[in-house]
């Protein structure tokens, strides 16, 4: 997929998990920006989920996944309370560009926060939960990598990092740290190493990633997506 995305340039595929997850993301994005009232939300989101999660979700002998991602966008919106309201917000859906070990970085902020303790950074994330914390520090690193950008702008450091697991209403919080700052920098510097030393990307096949989360299975012979 890496190969055939960045190296051979075939158009990526959307999966019913991604837009529910951007479907989420834009609902959030309108509340902070004033588009959309608090008491607006929940009504917002049944009138256009179906416009915007489109595909059909894969199938699972324990659940109907269509019908449990709706209910807990329902049950989100439907009791949605700002943990956040007594800050500021600084940006929103901010594109960022900057430099890391000589490599171009660029990504986009959900939400940049300040109250008198300091700023925070905040990633909303449509997954209920982080499977083990080796996962939880693996997807850290993209804040820590976004926090260069807020140091350039204002100066100092964020004093925390946040991710809003909207599906299951939770917030789990991390206090910035140095020392995992230069762990991600690190991270970011060796695997784009990495991928300039590879010459051969090997498949690695697996019928669910291939048939329903794959962003070039309709191109892939390793997906019954393929169409040749």
């Amino acid at each position: 997929m890496f190969q055939m995305r960045y190296i051979d340039c075939f158009p990526k595929e959307e999966n019913a998990f991604a837009q529910f997850g951007t479907f989420g993301h834009s609902i959030l994005e309108k509340y902070y920006a004033g588009e959309l009232k608090l008491f607006e939300l929940s009504q917002y989101y049944n009138e256009h989920y179906k416009e915007n999660v489109k595909l059909d979700f894969p199938p699972n002998k324990y659940v109907n996944l269509a019908n449990s991602y709706h209910k807990s966008g329902v049950e989100y919106f439907d009791n949605f309370e700002d943990d956040f309201e007594d800050y500021e917000v600084l940006g929103i859906e901010e594109k960022i560009d900057i430099e890391v070990g000589g490599y171009h970085f660029t990504g986009y902020i959900d939400l940049t926060l300040r109250n008198n303790e300091g700023i925070a950074i905040v990633d909303h994330k449509s997954k209920s939960k982080f499977k083990s914390k080796k996962e939880r520090t693996e997807y850290l690193r993209q804040l820590y990598l976004y926090a260069i950008h807020v140091y350039k702008k204002y100066g100092v450091w964020p004093i925390e990092l946040i991710f809003n697991m909207f599906r299951n209403n939770t917030i789990h919080e991390e206090p910035f740290s140095i020392d995992a700052l230069e762990e991600a920098k690190q991270w970011f510097i060796d695997t784009i190493a990495k991928i300039y030393n590879d010459n051969e990307f090997p498949t690695k096949e697996d019928s669910f990633f291939c048939n329903y989360l794959c962003d070039v299975r309709s191109s892939c012979v390793c997906s019954d997506k393929y169409l040749g």
